[in-house]
């Protein structure tokens, strides 16, 4: 499981994020699923008040629309993909809620 990193996302805003998987993917090979899960940072219980919405598998990158969450609040955002030779990746980012 790679850590794409961790991001400020600001209270209030419903932004669009981006993963690439470029990198990951032989030539010729596509991603064909992705999936996205909102955790606390301990991995232990679901975050109910951010929401994800709007994933779209790309060729080589998914999109996700983030809205919610609370100033100060921290979560783990954990993403899976599946190619077209049905490989699956694991990734978390991390998020801090910042106020506006």
């Amino acid at each position: 499981m790679a850590n794409l990193g961790t991001k400020n996302h600001t209270a209030g805003n419903h932004t669009i994020y981006t993963a690439d998987y470029d990198a990951w993917l032989d030539d010729g090979v596509s991603l064909a699923a992705g999936a996205t899960v909102v955790l606390d940072p301990a991995f232990t219980a679901t975050v109910t008040d951010v929401t994800i919405s709007s994933i779209v598998v790309h060729p080589r990158h998914i999109t996700f629309m983030l809205a919610g969450g609370s100033v100060n609040e921290a979560f783990t955002l954990a993403v899976q993909v599946t190619d077209s030779r049905g490989e699956i990746r694991n990734d978390t980012c991390g998020f801090r809620v910042v106020a506006p």
